[in-house]
C-alpha cells in the first residue's frame, strides 16, 4: 500500500470489488489499512506494498491479521505449520504478530 491507496482504488486497479479484498485479506474494517501493508489480491498469490504479484509463482508472503494463527494461515494456503515455520525459523507456533510478513512455501 501506498501513502493515499484505499481498499476502493486498488480494487479498481486491480479489477475487483472491496468485499473481495477484506474477504481475502481477512480485513473487518476497510478504513483500518496501512501504509506499507502488502496486500493479496485475485489471481496473484501475495502481493507487495504496490500491490504487485508475485513473481512466477515461487515465493508467496503473507502478512499475519490481527486473530490470525499459523494454523488458519497454513490451512488457506493448503500446507502444514510446520512447513510456515521452517521457511520462517519460527521456533514457538505461538509468537507471530500483526504485521509481520511471512514466506509461503
Amino acid at each position: 500500500m501506498q501513502r493515499g491507496d484505499t481498499l476502493l482504488t486498488i480494487a479498481r486497479r486491480f479489477g475487483t470489488t472491496v468485499a473481495t479484498l477484506q474477504q481475502l485479506n481477512g480485513i473487518s474494517n476497510p478504513d483500518l489499512i496501512s501504509v506499507g501493508q502488502s496486500l493479496k489480491v485475485p489471481g496473484s498469490g501475495a502481493a507487495s506494498g504496490a500491490a504487485s504479484s508475485n513473481t512466477g509463482g515461487q515465493k508467496r508472503t503473507h502478512v499475519v491479521q490481527r486473530g490470525e494463527t499459523l494454523g488458519k494461515i497454513a490451512a488457506r494456503y493448503g500446507i502444514t505449520m510446520k512447513q510456515i515455520q521452517a521457511a520462517n525459523n519460527i521456533s514457538n507456533p505461538d509468537r507471530i504478530y500483526p504485521g509481520q510478513v511471512l514466506t509461503i512455501p
